[in-house]
């Protein structure tokens, strides 16, 4: 789709040797793409899996794109579809409330 070319940029600098199971600073978290997503909000102590998804809104975001953080692994497609949700959501509310882009 036409998220492509901009999660392979961002994959390409954020993610770096650990993939999807990166974690900001320079780390890991080891296993992150076989724990649920809940596991990974309440394990991650920063940014965290291949486009860097802050974990206090992990939970919330995958409830938004349909999934159970409780029983969704946080594997590859999940990360994307938590992520280009996210960017799609603050797009819309920045269009409705006037908010510009930093």
């Amino acid at each position: 789709g036409g998220w492509g070319p901009v999660l392979n940029l961002i994959y390409k600098y954020e993610a770096g040797r650990g993939g999807y199971e990166a974690m900001y600073p320079s780390t890991t978290l080891p296993g992150a793409t076989k724990m649920t997503i809940a596991e990974v909000a309440s394990k991650a102590t920063g940014a965290v899996g291949a486009w860097q998804n802050l974990p206090e809104y992990l939970n919330d975001r995958a409830r938004a794109v349909g999934l159970d953080p409780n029983t969704a692994l946080y594997n590859a497609e999940n990360q994307k579809d938590c992520r280009v949700f996210d960017w799609t959501w603050s797009s819309k509310c920045n269009k409705r409330y006037g908010k510009k882009k930093s």
